[in-house]
């Protein structure tokens, strides 16, 4: 934007507001800030120098007027330089007038009008002019033009700044993405860097182990050329044992390709059949398994066998009376005897019951004369009948 044509150069304030006797501010630099408690007068010397330019259109000058000063003029001078020199802007605000008087005067000291001095003021007028914006700390009655909570945003706004804060925003977020790239390099350098750690140690393990058991002889200190034939002496027995065609013009890298490349078949064909092998000893497994069980659970039913009969031998003794075979092979026969006796008797009384009785005059088996009524008391006596 082009630069201004005037600047402040100072300020002379009498009988404004707060200001009762005279009181002058210089502004020599280009920045003015102006600090103090409440109630100190920081917001009439802003609303003097809008008074100056302005004056004021919809309620009389004497609302700007000090009370305790009202015999005195009210007057406010604000001094302008440009290139041709100090330029005067003075109202004055009489005893007993409700309207100012604007006097402004060139660098010669001829009186000027506004539209001369001020053009672009004149144009603007006091409604759409320069606005005024002060802090949140103002009196109850003052006119706020801008209630700036956030001073930084003034302070941009007043240096041309505007975009000073969204600069700033932008610089963070960018700021927040490099360190997060940052972080992410440096994890991914730890991370490199702990892997060729353990590379490292592994190499230096295997170094060790073959510094504890050297493949060369102690007298024989190990050269290139003679690692080298040793390289393809193994790789040309590996080949040999492998099956393999070992090619004489391979550099040692690459004879040693081959050789891990034949070795890692092997391995592989190895682990096949180690893998067939272990299906089929998984299978045999499950299969003795099943039969075990079929055993366990026969030995089962072999106790609880052995158990019943073992109660039954019990019982069995019980019965007996403890006697033992002979004993009761003893008793069986007479048993024996005893019912074959008693089935016979059974059989004859059955028989002869029949041919017996009170009336009888004859033995039905010999066939003699015999008194049935004695015979029938006799048979009965015995226990026959």
């Amino acid at each position: 934007m082009p630069g201004a044509r005037y600047r402040i150069d100072s300020l002379t304030i009498e009988g404004f507001k707060a200001f009762g006797v005279q009181q002058d501010v210089a502004f020599s630099g280009k920045h003015c800030f102006l600090f103090g408690a409440n109630a100190r007068g920081k917001s009439s010397v802003v609303e003097a120098i809008r008074w100056c330019l302005f004056g004021l259109e919809s309620r009389p000058d004497s609302d700007v007027r000090n009370r305790f000063h009202e015999a005195a003029d009210c007057r406010v001078e604000l001094r302008l330089r440009d290139a041709a020199g100090l330029w005067r802007v003075d109202r004055r605000l009489r005893p007993g007038q409700l309207r100012s008087d604007l006097t402004i005067r060139n660098p010669d000291g001829k009186e000027v009008a506004q539209k001369e001095a001020l053009p672009n003021l004149v144009r603007l007028g006091s409604g759409g002019g320069a606005v005024v914006f002060f802090s949140a700390q103002q009196a109850a009655r003052a006119r706020a033009y801008g209630d700036l909570t956030r001073f930084h945003e003034v302070l941009y706004a007043h240096l041309n700044l505007v975009d000073a804060e969204r600069f700033r925003s932008d610089l963070d977020d960018l700021l927040e993405k490099q360190l997060e790239l940052v972080r992410q390099r440096a994890e991914g350098l730890q991370s490199a860097e702990d892997k060729l750690r353990t590379r490292l140690k592994e190499v230096d393990a295997h170094l060790d182990e073959i510094l504890r058991n050297p493949p060369w002889q102690p007298d024989e200190p190990p050269t290139r050329p003679l690692s080298e034939t040793r390289v393809r002496a193994f790789v040309a027995d590996l080949a040999g044992e492998f099956g393999a065609a070992a090619d004489a013009a391979w550099d040692c890298p690459t004879a040693l390709e081959h050789a891990e490349k034949w070795v890692r078949e092997l391995s592989g064909t190895r682990q096949a059949t180690l893998d067939r092998s272990a299906a089929s000893e998984k299978s045999e497994h499950t299969r003795l398994s099943v039969q075990l069980a079929v055993i366990r659970r026969a030995n089962e039913r072999e106790a609880e066998e052995h158990a019943r009969a073992l109660e039954l031998d019990h019982n069995l003794v019980e019965l007996c009376e403890g006697a033992g075979p002979e004993g009761l092979e003893a008793r069986w026969k007479a048993a024996s005897a005893r019912l074959d006796q008693e089935g016979r008797s059974a059989l004859a009384r059955k028989a002869v019951t029949p041919l017996l009785g009170p009336h009888a005059r004859e033995c039905p088996i010999c066939g003699l004369p015999c008194d049935g009524a004695e015979l029938w008391v006799f048979v009965k006596s015995c226990g026959w009948l």
